[in-house]
């Protein structure tokens, strides 16, 4: 099914992989944008809780409808009797299972909406695994959204052209920001299977994506009461930029998501509040920097990078 054939709502559809139906929701806004490159969610290591809370919860279902781009969340399987949901691929942060791998998934659900590219928005350990898109799907990865992500160093280069907003927090209980000694969590967090995130370096996702798109002047950097933010480049159409979210706000969340009753689960809590939409909105944020910049830069098109432009 055409992606842009589907009507506007929420579709629960079926990629075949491997001999195996795997499904995949897509939500589609009522007054669509068909210039618009979809946008690709992936939540995070999830507990009970298969499906994610990238829609609900952390928004992308009403910030689809604010700013007309349809979302497509995959569903990852479960593990530890379907306890445990994480994304399986070589790298990411939860072991590597033997016998499938969740790139293939992902190109699967491309290959059957006729979408030849779109973004990348993942929290946490969905995060890590849209980094290893943009560097496994050369070319159909035009940016990447991390929230709480990180850089384990197993990750493929991203694909030259390919944009980049990293989020973080610099007091990140879960995934500090420099690395280093793990905390009580992590270890637990390791011990449950996700052993790569021994490795983390959210430090080195910025990094990542200024060397592959040769930026090698000093960023801009901008600080304010509520982050740091650092601007590598020049090419408005692939801009690369981090934000770093101070204290007492930079904890492991999804900023400017829904709060209160039903909204977190006993250790979300423990991570760190989040900021409120009106004062720093992960999906407002992101929006503004892939599409507007494209926009005021006078380029014919929203979409994404160009052929010639990843070349």
């Amino acid at each position: 099914m055409p992606l842009h054939k589907l009507a506007g709502g929420d579709h629960r559809l079926f990629a075949s992989i491997a001999g195996e139906s795997r499904p995949f929701r897509v939500h589609v806004p009522k007054d669509v944008d068909h210039n618009l490159l979809p946008v690709l969610a992936f939540d995070g290591i999830t507990i009970c809780n298969q499906l994610g809370s990238m829609g609900g919860i952390n928004g992308l279902d009403d910030a689809a409808e604010r700013h007309r781009f349809i979302v497509v969340y995959p569903v990852p399987k479960t593990r530890l009797f379907g306890i445990l949901a994480g994304w399986n691929s070589p790298g990411t942060c939860l072991a590597c299972r033997a016998g499938y791998d969740d790139v293939a998934f992902v190109r699967a659900i491309l290959d059957m909406l006729d979408v030849e590219g779109a973004y990348a928005i993942g929290f946490s350990a969905g995060a890590q695994f849209s980094h290893i898109l943009a560097g496994t799907l050369p070319g159909r990865i035009a940016g990447v959204v991390s929230v709480s992500g990180t850089w384990l160093g197993l990750e493929p280069q991203p694909a030259k052209g390919t944009a980049a907003l990293i989020i973080h927090g610099e007091n990140d209980p879960v995934q500090p920001y420099h690395g280093g000694n793990p905390p009580p969590r992590v270890r637990i967090l390791a011990a449950l299977g996700n052993r790569n995130i021994l490795l983390s370096r959210p430090d080195r996702q910025v990094e990542a994506y200024a060397a592959a798109n040769d930026y090698r002047e000093p960023p801009i950097v901008e600080t304010t009461d509520v982050y740091v933010k650092r601007s590598f480049g020049s090419d408005p159409v692939v801009p690369v930029v981090e934000y770093v979210i101070r204290s007492p706000h930079g904890g492991h969340t999804y900023h400017g998501r829904k709060t209160g009753k039903g909204t977190e689960s006993f250790l979300s809590s423990k991570h760190g509040r989040p900021l409120a939409p009106d004062v720093f909105s992960v999906n407002d944020l992101f929006p503004a920097i892939f599409w507007e910049a494209r926009r005021n830069a006078g380029s014919g098109s929203l979409a994404g990078p160009s052929e010639q432009d990843i070349a």
